[in-house]
């Protein structure tokens, strides 16, 4: 029992320390959360700048393929404009198939880069917007830490000492005016009193000393 008393009141003790450590945690935590959060929207923008340059290597082989098949695509029709002009044969007629197929697949194959290349224009608009709007945020943020942190280090002004208001006699009301004017007639009435008191006594006591 007294093994356990002892060791309670030890983890007492300690506690404190454990309470400061805690503190310590926490605020060192708090510290890095907040330098993360400062850099977030730098590493947005950098993730964004890069998609953008992926998009970039992307829309410019999309146009070298698209520049390709639109030759191979005249260069076809006019192929086929040969042979229709051609003497019909047998292998004319396998030519001119063949022809065919060739100009519906670059057909085909245009329509579809076409349709790529003005996907990627979108999605480059929306990334490059959001890649301004980080560069921005990120930029605010330090100036607003600079702000705070000389606004912090400015030696701070001395409060001036406001001057205690004079006071001023509050007005006698009505009815302290009635109240005093009462105390005043009982007064009188009460001296008044006791003077005929007195003058009684007196005659009392004279007219006993004429008796004796």
């Amino acid at each position: 029992m007294q093994k356990k008393k002892i060791a309670k009141r030890a983890k007492m003790k300690k506690s404190p320390a454990k309470s400061r450590t805690t503190q310590q945690g926490v605020l060192s935590l708090a510290e890095k959360v907040e330098k993360e959060f400062h850099q977030i929207p730098m590493k947005l923008a950098k993730l964004y700048r890069q998609e953008l340059m992926t998009l970039k290597q992307q829309e410019t082989k999309l146009k070298d393929d698209l520049k390709k098949t639109q030759v191979l695509q005249k260069f076809t029709q006019k192929k086929q404009t040969e042979l229709l002009k051609a003497k019909k044969t047998a292998s004319g007629q396998k030519q001119l198939a063949a022809v065919k197929q060739t100009l519906s697949q670059a057909a085909k194959t245009t329509k579809d880069f076409a349709r790529k290349l003005d996907q990627l224009a979108k999605n480059s608009v929306t990334l490059l917007a959001k890649k301004i709007k980080y560069t921005t945020l990120s930029k605010e943020l330090s100036k607003l830490e600079k702000q705070l942190t000389m606004k912090a280090n400015q030696p701070a002004k001395a409060q001036i000492q406001k001057k205690a208001p004079k006071k001023t006699a509050k007005p006698i009301k009505p009815d302290t005016i009635q109240t005093t004017d009462a105390i005043d007639k009982i007064a009188k009435e009460t001296s008044a009193m006791t003077s005929q008191t007195i003058e009684a006594l007196e005659m009392e006591s004279s007219f006993t000393s004429e008796i004796s």
